[in-house]
């Protein structure tokens, strides 16, 4: 096996690393494979771990957005307006609830799509999040939340509520721009 491969929060990944050696004055930068099969010679090296941040919309002027008609207004003719497949979006938002940025964290198929906390989780640590909300929308145009949506919402609760990242929302919104909130009956 010539390396690890991993299925990481941006898909699947090799053992790659950017290795300088510390006896060249001039550090010399290359792709290494490492093998874990292999004993290593003691060799030390300096490694150098790079995050990759993924595309997340930044907001540099102040948007708050402090009802969930409002929220649902602003995705609606942001994202979900000419949108044909179902969409998950996460909103990011800082400890004054102002908005910080947004991601589009799923694209689905025209009647379903999924999330997994972990991508969710680890872009909103990457943005420093102090809370987010999610939407997503239901091309069908019916808002009603389906059994998927209600444990959606409840696993993405409880997976923020472990990281100290709360969980304020989850909208439902309908092409024709009408919306459901998850929160009067998720006990959030």
């Amino acid at each position: 096996m010539p390396s690890r491969v991993g299925s990481g929060v941006l898909g699947p990944t090799r053992a790659f690393c950017t290795l300088s050696q510390p006896l060249n004055p001039e550090p010399r930068m290359k792709q290494l494979t490492l093998d874990f099969t292999k004993p290593q010679p003691d060799v030390r090296f300096r490694y150098r771990l790079e995050l990759a941040e993924e595309a997340v919309i930044p907001y540099d002027e102040e948007v708050r957005l402090s009802r969930p008609g409002e929220v649902a207004r602003f995705l609606f003719h942001r994202i979900f307006e000419r949108e044909p497949r179902e969409v998950f979006v996460v909103l990011f938002l800082d400890a004054q609830t102002n908005l910080i940025g947004h991601h589009i964290a799923y694209t689905g198929g025209l009647q379903h799509v999924t999330s997994d906390p972990r991508q969710i989780f680890v872009t909103a640590l990457l943005r420093n999040a102090a809370s987010i909300l999610i939407a997503h929308n239901h091309p069908s145009g019916a808002t009603q939340p389906s059994h998927g949506d209600r444990a959606a919402t409840e696993r993405l609760a409880e997976a923020g509520a472990l990281l100290g990242i709360r969980l304020v929302d989850h909208l439902i919104i309908g092409r024709d721009g009408r919306w459901t909130s998850l929160k009067p009956t998720s006990g959030l």
